[in-house]
């Protein structure tokens, strides 16, 4: 999905450098639930709207609609975390 302009997302995030992080809780869970693309978080920029990066939801063959990417936000050092509501629980994503 890099490299292409974003999507309506479930939740969003914008950061102090206009990066938008965006969490995908819907895709792929059902027929035509956007079909092509993949739940968990996309982080793209404000000013062009293209996606950069795609982190995918931990569940890679999802059985329902419950998702790990129900909230998003991110701090200063680029550590990215998601509101799990199923899992009643917030879990951090840094980068490599």
């Amino acid at each position: 999905m890099a490299g292409q302009r974003a999507r309506i997302a479930s939740i969003i995030c914008i950061d102090g450098n206009d990066i938008l992080y965006a969490a995908d809780s819907e895709s792929n869970t059902g027929p035509g639930r956007n079909p092509g693309w993949e739940r968990g978080f996309y982080i793209e920029s404000v000013r062009d709207g293209f996606v950069t990066t795609h982190i995918p939801d931990p569940e890679q063959h999802p059985t329902s609609t419950n998702s790990h990417a129900e909230g998003v936000t991110a701090d200063e050092q680029g550590n990215i975390y998601g509101a799990e509501v199923t899992e009643q629980n917030i879990r951090k994503w840094t980068r490599r």
